[in-house]
């Protein structure tokens, strides 16, 4: 065999691994455009609609917001008959 370590002839080969799939897939590229047109479209529409992170987590906010309205305007309505309450009792 060679004199290399066995270390580097695993570096080597892991490499050349990297190489052939970096080829196979360029390769696949550019035998399938439409295919590779596809999925760039597909990522890019998951990336500015209804389902990403960050549009879901909007709408959690914004419901976030609207109980603590609900929550808030209960609570005062809860006050206003706690208090005709009161005056009733006298």
């Amino acid at each position: 065999m060679s004199d290399l370590p066995k270390e580097e002839v695993i570096d080597v080969l892991g490499d050349l691994a990297k190489v052939t799939n970096a080829a196979q897939f360029l390769n696949g590229v550019q035998n399938n455009p439409e295919l590779v047109f596809e999925a760039v479209k597909t990522l890019a529409q998951q990336s500015i609609g209804e389902g990403t992170a960050a549009s879901q987590l909007e709408k959690a906010y914004k419901r976030i917001l609207e109980k603590e309205q609900q929550l808030l305007t209960s609570s005062k309505e809860l006050e206003i008959a706690k208090e005709g309450l009161r005056e009733l009792e006298k």
